[in-house]
């Protein structure tokens, strides 16, 4: 997202209708691409420009063992036309969340990524096996863990950002089934008591 008139093959910055600088700067035909794969600062100069943004967070971390669901995508913000006004913007980015560790442990929620006042909202946890155990919301929630006729709390998405997780239908006994956790474009899909549920974006629970 820059301007600056080349002249002899020389760039003259002060004729710059406007100049950004930040990330790791790529160009795609016509557009200047800033990327941040870590934090950092995005800094605009000169006037004010609409841009395409997109900001993705963590995803979360799957449930422990035989029958944790599949961990929920990181939220997503996408806008082809988003009014972008002259000033510094801080830009952090969420690290995924890590899975449950333990028998029965929960993973944990991902990291949210922000850009400005624009944030995106880390994924929600994979839910555990066991009695009732419910899954994590965030950015798109987190799958159920396995018991019979989805009676163990899925994790819920944001509404723009994401979708719900998918529900377990195995059972305490075979511990099978676990839903998958939910994803940018779907919610998870379920279990079927023999195996996990994924989501378009292949978050996949255990089974």
């Amino acid at each position: 997202i820059e301007w600056i008139p080349i002249i002899a093959k020389e760039k003259i910055e002060e004729w710059a209708v406007w100049n950004a600088t930040g990330g790791v700067i790529t160009f795609d035909g016509d557009y200047t691409v800033h990327t941040f794969n870590s934090g950092g600062t995005f800094e605009l100069t000169g006037s004010d420009i609409d841009v395409t943004i997109l900001v993705v967070a963590g995803g979360g971390g799957g449930g422990s063992n035989y029958g944790g669901g599949g961990g929920g995508a990181g939220g997503v913000i996408y806008n082809l036309s988003y009014n972008l006004s002259v000033g510094s913007y801080t830009v952090i980015i969420g690290a995924g969340g890590t899975g449950g560790v333990a028998l029965s442990g929960y993973g944990s929620q991902g990291g949210n990524s922000s850009f400005g006042d624009l944030i995106a909202v880390g994924g929600g946890y994979g839910g555990q096996w066991v009695d009732t155990a419910g899954a994590g919301d965030g950015g798109s929630g987190g799958g159920g863990g396995s018991r019979a006729n989805c009676a163990n709390p899925i994790g819920e998405g944001i509404v723009g950002q994401g979708y719900d997780g998918g529900c377990g239908r195995g059972d305490l006994a075979s511990a099978y089934g676990a839903g998958g956790g939910g994803g940018a474009g779907a919610v998870g899909d379920a279990g079927d008591g023999t195996n996990g549920g994924r989501s378009e974006e292949r978050s996949v629970g255990k089974a």
